[in-house]
């Protein structure tokens, strides 16, 4: 089964120095931050993310303060979705899981308002939305963003290209109806000129082959595609092997 590697993650029960104290006062910094979010400054949001991360996870109760900044955060036009925030976000879904629901809106709303010619924070959203959909059913139809997925996976960036094809199977496996545009782009991936693309196009649709089999009418191009795989000196054979062992299940 193929998930996002957080091993670099941050242990959101980190042993931190400051007291309940320290963090309130820290609290009071975020609402400081965000007095003038009309003309957000790519530093202060960092440093807000950054500081959300530690406030909840010392204090997790107050957690669902940062409920509606995260919100503001993520949904700032011109707002970094940086490393720092999926970091925060990752924190703020593991300490307190009860969030991780009304979070999940939020970031499918900033996916939108993330800009293409961003690609590094774009993947950092995808990355996001990939971990909320792990951890909760999301309300919004994944369906609204078919045409967004499919034109990122032949379009984007590579950066883009690479993070959206290994963690679109996560995001539509839910609810794969109505995402035909963005099934069809990933098993085009298959054939991208980067062997990256390649290999996350074939885990997300391994991963679709074992939580929904249903995601695809017919598995056999599928199939045929990975077949390729055992034979590219740029995919690991123990990968291309469990790729196409997972696929292959579908069409016997």
């Amino acid at each position: 089964m193929f998930t996002r590697d957080t091993d670099n993650l941050p242990s959101p029960v980190a042993s931190l120095s400051e007291s309940p104290a320290d963090i309130a006062q820290q609290e009071e910094k975020i609402i400081v931050l965000f007095e003038d979010i009309s003309k957000p400054v790519p530093d202060r949001l960092i440093t807000a993310s950054d500081i959300i991360r530690r406030a909840t996870q010392q204090a997790p109760r107050r957690a669902s303060n940062c409920t509606d900044l995260f919100s503001t955060l993520l949904n700032t036009h011109c707002a970094p979705i940086t490393e720092n925030t999926y970091r925060a976000i990752y924190t703020v879904t593991e300490v307190t899981p009860e969030l991780t629901h009304d979070l999940s809106t939020e970031i499918l709303k900033s996916l939108r308002n993330t800009p293409d010619t961003n690609p590094h924070s774009k993947a950092e959203v995808i990355a996001a939305v990939a971990h909320v959909s792990d951890k909760t059913e999301i309300d919004t139809p994944i369906s609204e963003f078919d045409p967004l997925f499919a034109k990122l996976l032949k379009h984007g960036d590579k950066v883009v290209q690479v993070e959206i094809a290994g963690k679109i199977g996560t995001i539509v496996a839910q609810k794969p109806s109505g995402c035909t545009f963005t099934l069809d782009a990933l098993s085009t991936a298959l054939k991208s000129s980067s062997a990256k693309v390649r290999l996350e196009a074939g885990r997300s649709l391994a991963l679709l082959a074992e939580q929904n089999p249903k995601a695809l009418d017919d598995w056999g191009e599928t199939h045929s595609q990975v077949l390729k795989f055992r034979t590219d000196p740029e995919i690991p054979d123990k990968e291309a092997q469990t790729i196409v062992s997972i696929i292959g299940e579908q069409v016997q």
